[in-house]
């Protein structure tokens, strides 16, 4: 409540209120005496609030008493005069309820946020995708062959690993459409053997390192299972792209941007093809926590990714006929 006296200090204040009543609920201090002051304002349409009753407790009353006789009368008086039933059970289901609302709403709005950056998200993915109308074919056709290729050297456990840098290179596409649509190679830091390097429209990094479809995730110390461990292969590519990042700067500029003027970076290490229900889990497990700046991605995660780029690219093709 407004303190108007000076010689009335304030220690700490609280209000609740409806849409016809305010409670303000102050501890307060004075020269002579110390305690809680409690009041009630009623609302009026376009004028300030009027008090209406209040009452005090001072600090040295028992407190435990007085509020029990408070919730006893109060309770009566309800019964008596209004036919309401009032109970501490009461209470304290009413405080749970709120409590539950207080969450919802809490929850909802975070659900209402997250709506907001998917559709923004997709908007995005749909302005890259009607940049690249006329190529969704030629897409097609690459991707199929590239597919081809993946599956094979997984048949014939034949190593493509520089093949793929290649084509990748080549086809940013296959990373996702914002790597392809005004995007461009860098290669910031000659000393450091990292595969590739995307820089994005929207200056965000892709920080790619490929290995061959046909080598193996995970691997296990005893032929009849047991624990998965991280291959060889995997583990040498994680560490080229951290020490990527670090020399380059990227990790420290996550806020902001380091001397190479490096920004958002996203590390992916393509590696393996298809995997079993029990690497699936490890691999999500090993994804949890590298992220959110690494991943483990196989070339069937990258290619099914890739299909649905093309078919975002035909939806923008139907959108944009329509506006024509």
């Amino acid at each position: 409540m407004p303190n108007n006296n000076k010689k009335i200090k304030i220690l700490e204040g609280k209000t609740w209120e409806d849409e016809r009543f305010i409670i303000q609920s102050d501890a307060i201090k004075t020269g002579r005496t110390e305690g809680v002051a409690t009041r009630t304002l009623k609302k009026y349409e376009g004028k300030a609030p009027m008090a209406r009753k209040s009452f005090f407790i001072h600090k040295d009353q028992n407190v435990a008493e007085i509020l029990g006789w408070l919730v006893n009368t109060i309770s009566s008086y309800f019964r008596k005069y209004w036919n309401r039933d009032v109970t501490l059970q009461q209470l304290e289901k009413s405080q749970k309820e709120v409590d539950v609302l207080k969450n919802e709403l809490i929850k909802r709005g975070g659900e209402h946020e997250e709506l907001k950056r998917k559709f923004s998200e997709q908007e995005k993915d749909l302005k890259l995708a009607q940049e690249v109308i006329k190529n969704a074919q030629n897409y097609k056709t690459k991707l199929d062959e590239f597919e081809k290729k993946i599956e094979e050297s997984v048949i014939n456990k034949k190593n493509i690993e520089e093949w793929v840098k290649e084509e990748i290179k080549n086809n940013r596409w296959l990373l996702g459409l914002d790597c392809e649509v005004k995007a461009k190679n860098k290669n910031i830091d000659i000393e450091t053997e990292v595969d590739i390097h995307v820089e994005t429209n929207f200056g965000e990094q892709r920080i790619i390192e490929a290995k061959s479809p046909n080598l193996r995730v995970f691997y296990s110390k005893s032929k009849k299972g047991g624990r998965l461990n991280i291959s060889k292969e995997v583990s040498v590519a994680l560490s080229e792209i951290i020490e990527y990042m670090r020399r380059t700067d990227v990790n420290s500029g996550l806020r902001t941007k380091g001397v190479y003027g490096i920004q958002k970076p996203i590390g992916r290490v393509l590696v393996g093809y298809e995997l079993t229900s029990q690497e699936k889990e490890v691999l999500n497990d090993w994804n949890f926590y590298l992220a959110p700046y690494i991943k483990i991605v196989t070339y069937k995660e990258l290619i099914n990714s890739a299909r649905k780029e093309i078919n975002l690219i035909k939806a923008a093709e139907v959108q944009f006929l329509k506006n024509v």
